[in-house]
């Protein structure tokens, strides 16, 4: 389970000075074509703010064997109404140091950075069969 929680002090790309951010994960390379839909997520668009708080859950499937290999690719994106979407910012992600958390002084289970905080939790068999 990835938690997306919020972005802070992100970059202005509109005109405007704000942007509309949101933020897309996916396992393995992005843009990859062959990505399968439950390795990949999107947040929902957060209209006008540079501190947009997204507060989302995801599910990625992820097997044993590419928890040591695979990684975590994170993009925040501001949506254009016409022409591409812009690339605010982008971050990989070791999924082994998702599995293993490196505590915060919060949450043991939450990461930061200058731009973006998340949570991970993850499921093990004996978790997930009930």
């Amino acid at each position: 389970h990835v938690h997306i929680l919020a972005g802070k002090s992100l970059k202005a790309m509109d005109r405007g000075g704000t942007s509309d951010p949101y933020v897309t994960m996916q396992v393995g390379e992005m843009g990859h074509q062959k990505t399968a839909k439950q390795h990949k997520c999107q947040t929902k668009v957060v209209k006008t703010n540079l501190d947009p708080e997204w507060d989302e859950k995801f599910e990625l499937a992820v097997l044993d064997e590419q928890i040591s290999s695979e990684m975590l690719f994170v993009q925040v994106w501001d949506k254009d109404l016409f022409g591409a979407d812009d690339l605010i910012g982008q971050t990989k992600l070791p999924l082994s140091s998702l599995s293993q958390p490196t505590p915060t002084p919060h949450d043991p289970h939450q990461y930061t950075s200058p731009q973006m905080h998340l949570a991970s939790h993850t499921a093990t068999r004996s978790n997930t069969q009930q």
